[in-house]
C-alpha cells in the first residue's frame, strides 16, 4: 500500500509505502485532542496511530507540568504498548522557558524520526 501527501502552504509533496497487503494488513488512525483517544484507538485497533497535536495541555498547568505529562503517558500506555503511536506536536506542546523552541518536554519524552530540518531535528536516539 502506498500513499501520497501534500503539505498545504509548503508547496511540497511526498509519499510513503506501508506493508504490502499480502504480508499484513495496513491500517492507521489519526486521532487526537481528546481524553477518549485511547478508547477510540483500542476499539479500532489500527497497526499505527498518528496522535494529533495538543497532546496533554501541560502548558496550561505550569506548576505541575511534569505530572501532567506523566499522567498523559500513563493513560496512553494502555494502547501505545501494543501499537506504535506517532505524536505530532501542536501549539499546546510549546511551553515557556522550555528550551529554545519550547518543545523540550515533548522532545524529552519521545524518540522521533529526523525530519530533515537542521534547526529542528527531532530526537531519534542517535545524536
Amino acid at each position: 500500500m502506498s500513499a501520497k501527501y501534500h503539505c498545504a502552504g509548503a508547496k511540497r509533496t511526498g509519499g510513503f509505502r506501508g506493508s504490502p497487503p499480502r504480508l499484513a494488513p495496513c491500517s492507521s488512525l489519526s486521532y487526537g485532542q481528546s481524553a477518549y483517544a485511547v478508547g477510540v484507538v483500542e476499539s479500532l485497533q489500527p497497526l499505527f496511530h498518528l496522535l494529533n497535536g495538543d497532546l496533554c495541555y501541560a502548558d496550561l498547568n505550569p506548576t505541575v507540568q511534569p505530572e501532567v505529562w506523566r499522567d498523559f503517558g500513563n493513560n496512553n500506555q494502555a494502547s501505545a504498548g501494543f501499537r506504535p503511536w506517532m505524536p505530532c506536536p501542536g501549539n499546546h506542546e510549546v511551553e515557556f522557558d522550555n528550551g529554545p523552541q519550547g518543545y523540550t518536554s515533548y522532545l524529552t519524552r519521545y524518540l522521533l524520526p529526523d525530519n530533515g530540518i537542521p534547526a529542528f531535528r527531532g530526537r531519534s536516539g542517535r545524536q
